[in-house]
């Protein structure tokens, strides 16, 4: 932190030392001085500050109203204020002590073993942080100890001090000046002597301009046949405070006096509304005091802060399901202002405000692994990323794993259904045919279906899930009821006369026109030529010919609605006249639709292009549906 004061009035504070005017001009004045700035927590700043009345003593209880402040020209409008006792600040001493001949032993007064006792005193009582010099002066100044931290080498230089000579009070002020004007800590130097300056080479206005051009306020203590008035001044125009003892025994009271001066101070916090950009700025600040004002400015750093995110409720890796809260924790030097979602690199178009909450709803997403990152910033301008890695799953799973789609079922089904609730289950209806069958709500999921009595053809079985949350989730397969209606007996007959058909039906077979030209009625189903049982097959569940199974012997199998033009004939007006073409390629079967406008179905999905068929894929078209076996 560096102080900014200006110092155009040192001619005419000078002109006053010397005309002896200086005591009329100051009679009611207060100074104030930025002692220290702590910008570390920017963007919450702290300063210390003193405020002296003429003599260099603290002025106290001083109010809020009493200050005024600003950054880089714009007024601080909330801000707290209070005294304290800044014993935190290091100090950098330097103790300025005269040994000329006036000092020695003279009947019961010793002065000088007086100051080296007081001295020794105050250095002993000095923090841990705080440096001391000790300088001596007589016929010259002299440097017997330089800056240290090591008290017990600063005592051992008072212990040497010996008495004789002349007085050079100013080339010691001048010295002490040389050994703080560079040091980091506040500069104090503390002046005792008992008489006048006799022997300096350097004169008092000199002595002066060097501790205010150094910031190095002078403290003088002065007993015995001192110039009062010259203490004073020095005093008063280096920042400092005098004080006129008038018994030696007294300087151990003085020397905590400059101390206790030093630590009163006033505390003033703030929150700055600057940007932590890492550069100095401004702090000025203005006391009015008894009619009297005065201000100071310094600088500070808008220091960068580190921000901290992290995400409580959640882990790297966590299975998560259905709507999720992701309310970070953030510890920052400022408040935290804004929050943006990215999810798997994606802006969610949400730019959060506080609270920083951000809901997802899950199910609108395809299950599998996210990545969501946060990007928090603060009042001040810092920012922190937060990465989180999710595995998204459905709420609930649902699989009827018995009977498989496309079976053909008699007499009574067991129907079997799987459930994978992420949150609590509520409850689980199967249904069969439309009807609710049975609710449950605990596995397992079983229900027995008695189809003796249902028509033959096919039938959807559905399970559905719902939980406590209000999700839901659905299985549903299709069955063939075969023709069981009337008896069981009658039903081994129907496929014993199949099976022995079976045999003996290839021997007579007609060519495929010739067959349907014969059965204009359609009322019985056409036959393929070269058509063996037990080979890759349609079934069809719904069309002109349920039940039927239709054998895939030939390398090209047509279906559409034109029955002579066709091998398969295909029900209903929204079928094309040639709707698709089955051929067999390298081993496998490949469908293909004629109509682009109008593609045939596999497993509800449109073939825009030919793909493979795989067991139990589901064809539709018009309103004829196929199952392919193999």
């Amino acid at each position: 932190m560096i102080r900014i004061r200006t110092y155009i009035g040192l001619l005419i504070i000078l002109f006053l030392i010397l005309s002896g005017a200086s005591q009329a001009f100051a009679q009611a004045s207060v100074r104030l001085v930025i002692e220290e700035i702590k910008d570390e927590q920017f963007p919450n700043l702290q300063a210390y500050l003193s405020v002296t009345d003429v003599l260099g003593f603290p002025v106290k209880d001083l109010k809020a109203d009493n200050f005024s402040f600003n950054e880089d020209g714009k007024p601080i409008t909330d801000f707290q204020i209070e005294s304290v006792l800044h014993t935190e600040q290091p100090l950098a001493f330097v103790l300025l002590i005269d040994t000329s001949g006036s000092m020695k032993k003279s009947g019961t007064v010793n002065p000088i073993l007086d100051a080296k006792n007081a001295a020794k005193e105050f250095i002993a009582g000095l923090g841990p942080l705080d440096q001391v010099a000790v300088v001596s002066f007589s016929d010259q100044a002299n440097v017997i100890q330089d800056l240290t931290a090591d008290k017990n080498l600063a005592i051992a230089a008072i212990d040497s001090l010996n008495s004789e000579g002349e007085t050079a009070m100013y080339d010691a002020m001048v010295k002490g000046v040389e050994l703080v004007k560079t040091r980091p800590e506040r500069r104090v130097i503390i002046l005792i002597t008992d008489g006048k300056d006799t022997n300096s080479q350097f004169k008092l206005e000199d002595a002066i301009n060097e501790a205010v051009l150094w910031k190095a306020p002078v403290y003088p203590i002065g007993f015995g046949s001192v110039d009062k008035n010259e203490l004073n001044n020095i005093a008063q125009f280096t920042g400092g405070a005098a004080q006129i003892k008038p018994k030696t025994d007294q300087l151990k009271e003085a020397l905590d006096t400059v101390v206790q001066t030093l630590r009163e101070q006033y505390l003033v916090r703030f929150a700055s509304s600057l940007t932590a950009d890492g550069k100095e700025h401004d702090l000025t600040a203005n006391v009015s005091f008894e009619g009297w004002t005065d201000d100071d400015t310094a600088q500070f750093t808008a220091v960068p802060g580190d921000v901290s995110v992290t995400i409580p409720s959640y882990t790297d890796g966590q299975i998560v399901a259905g709507q999720i809260l992701i309310a970070p924790e953030v510890i920052a030097p400022a408040a935290a202002k804004s929050m943006e979602v990215y999810i798997n690199g994606e802006a969610s178009g949400n730019d959060v405000e506080p609270p920083l909450e951000f809901s997802w709803d899950s199910t609108q997403a395809t299950p599998g692994d996210y990545e969501i990152k946060l990007v928090v910033k603060d009042a001040a301008g810092n920012s922190a990323e937060k990465i989180l890695k999710l595995t998204v799953r459905s709420p609930l799973l649902v699989e009827i794993t018995s009977p498989t789609n496309g079976s053909n079922v008699a007499g009574t089904v067991d129907i079997i259904a799987q459930v994978d609730s992420f949150f609590k289950l509520d409850k689980v209806d199967v249904i069969a045919d439309g009807e609710v069958l049975q609710t449950f709500t605990a596995p397992p999921y079983e229900v027995k279906w008695g189809i003796a009595k249902k028509e033959p053809g096919p039938y959807e079985i559905k399970t559905i899930a719902y939980d406590v949350l209000g999700n839901q989730a659905e299985n549903a397969v299709d069955v063939v009821v075969s023709g069981t209606k009337g008896g069981g007996g009658w039903g081994w007959i129907i496929v014993l006369i199949i099976a022995v058909a079976a045999l003996f039906i290839p021997v007579g077979i007609l060519s495929r026109r010739k067959v349907r030209k014969s059965t204009p009625s359609g009322n019985l189903p056409p036959k393929m030529p070269g058509a063996v049982a037990g080979g890759p097959s349609l079934f069809e569940l719904q069309g002109h010919y349920p039940g039927q199974t239709w054998q895939l012997t030939s390398p090209e199998v047509h279906l559409g609605r034109k029955g002579d033009e066709n091998d398969i004939r295909l029900k209903g007006n929204s079928a094309s006249r040639r709707q698709a073409v089955i051929r067999l390629q390298q081993g496998q079967y490949v469908i293909e639709s004629l109509n682009p406008e109008n593609p045939i179905l596999v497993n509800n999905q449109p073939v825009l292009q030919p793909q493979f068929l795989m067991p139990g894929d589901i064809l539709q078209a018009g309103e004829s549906v196929f199952r392919f076996d193999r």
